[in-house]
């Protein structure tokens, strides 16, 4: 006799999966779901929704009722009526025209655009995040690797909050470098302070962050990693950014990590200025032979990311004249891999859009040409 295996009700007591791994507690039902789960083991409901019906249909009838009340507008007051008002910026032909017109483009477009997958995430993370933190924090992490630049501030401070709410310092300080780091961390704060103030924002901005990186070398939390001329090796600074062996070189190609990813700061380093350095080079070398480093590449033969081997060769492509070489850290070598396959259908996209533009001006152009020929 076959035993059917229950959903777990995620009120159990002492339900080791509320917090000690990401899983997702279904909306509807309340059932717990594998963290990779689409749909809910119970009720079949997606467990990645974008924007609900409701939402939709809300938006729809709230600009067809605009848009009626801009035509309505205009047809008692400069039709039936015939005495228009040249006076009033509103209550004018031109503008209630103009409202009429974008109230129905917004309808249709609000209640039938798609909704970015990373702000489903982000909605998720939100929804579990007094379940299960680590489902909020994997969907966080998620989110952050699909958003767009301008939107991963937003996304790395809530992550940060998580860290420190469950104890984990050493992503927690991971995130607050990578925030210091980030040209647009004080973005929003430059802008304001353009606008309203006399400050330049660009130069708040910097401030800001030189400021909040000069904070965490100082209390240990980064450190600096560069290359010294002298020591010819890629070494940890002292806090002045320079070698401890050798205090009046200041390093080179300096990167700010924190101490648990000192391999990762040499890596980027060495990265920048092995065809420089020949020691560097041959370090590199062994670190690829020894499956220390990564190196992970475009192969325009296999149409695809892939790694390389230490002679920095596609493996089934020797002679390949590979594109976008990049190195990384064994552990992230998948992440890495998504993270430039994305960038090349970016690039790709925006290619083609490119084109269609091109193509649109260049039969707008020839149209014209004929149109005053004639």
């Amino acid at each position: 006799m076959s035993v059917q295996n229950k959903p777990q009700n995620p009120n159990t007591a002492n339900n080791p999966l509320n917090q000690n791994e990401a899983r997702i507690r279904c909306p509807k039902c309340s059932t717990i779901n594998l963290s990779t789960a689409d749909r809910c083991i119970h009720c079949r409901v997606n467990l990645l929704p974008g924007q609900g019906m409701g939402v939709r249909l809300f938006f729809l009838f709230f600009f067809l009722v605009l848009a009626a009340l801009f035509v309505f507008l205009l047809y008692d007051n400069f039709i039936r009526k015939g005495a228009p008002n040249p006076e009033s910026f509103w209550l004018n032909p031109v503008s209630l025209s103009v409202g009429t017109l974008l109230s129905l483009i917004l309808s249709i477009v609000i209640s039938t655009r798609k909704i970015p997958e990373y702000i489903k995430y982000k909605n998720r993370s939100l929804q579990q995040m007094n379940f299960n933190i680590m489902q909020s924090i994997a969907d966080l992490s998620v989110a952050l690797e699909l958003a767009p630049n301008n939107a991963r501030i937003e996304l790395l401070k809530k992550r940060r909050s998580l860290y420190e709410k469950i104890g984990d310092s050493l992503n927690a300080d991971r995130d607050r470098l990578t925030l210091a780091l980030d040209p647009d961390a004080w973005k929003s704060e430059g802008d304001f302070l353009s606008v309203f103030g006399e400050m330049d924002g660009s130069v708040f901005s910097w401030s800001m962050r030189r400021a909040a990186i000069e904070n965490l070398v100082s209390n240990g939390i980064a450190i600096a990693v560069g290359y010294c001329t002298e020591c010819k090796a890629v070494i940890e600074l002292n806090r002045d950014k320079k070698c401890t062996v050798h205090p009046q070189i200041k390093g080179r190609e300096v990167e700010i990590v924190i101490p648990a990813d000192f391999k990762a700061g040499r890596l980027k380093v060495i990265s920048k200025l092995y065809h420089k350095e020949p020691l560097l080079k041959k370090e590199l070398i062994k670190l690829l032979e020894s499956k220390e480093v990564v190196a992970l590449a475009f192969c325009p033969k296999c149409q695809d990311i892939m790694q390389l081997n230490a002679q920095l060769q596609c493996p089934l492509h020797p002679g390949s004249n590979n594109k976008d070489l990049v190195f990384c850290m064994p552990e992230s070598t998948n992440f890495t891999i998504r993270q430039m396959k994305r960038e090349y259908k970016s690039k790709k996209g925006l290619g083609l859009r490119y084109v269609v533009v091109f193509l649109i001006i260049l039969i707008g152009l020839v149209t014209l040409f004929f149109v005053y020929k004639r």
